[in-house]
């Protein structure tokens, strides 16, 4: 992913459990909100 920087050290955790599905979900929200990928992007394929 060219042009993606993360935040150094920055770790999310997440709750035991989750689908594939809800840590893509989980994990692309930051991108989501830096507008560095669209809101579909995290959609899951159920939603559509």
């Amino acid at each position: 992913m060219q042009g993606i920087h993360f935040q150094e050290n920055y770790i999310q955790r997440l709750p035991a459990g989750l689908s594939v599905e809800q840590i893509i979900r989980q994990l692309a929200q930051p991108l989501v909100a830096a507008e560095l990928v669209v809101p579909d992007f995290c959609r899951s394929r159920t939603e559509t």
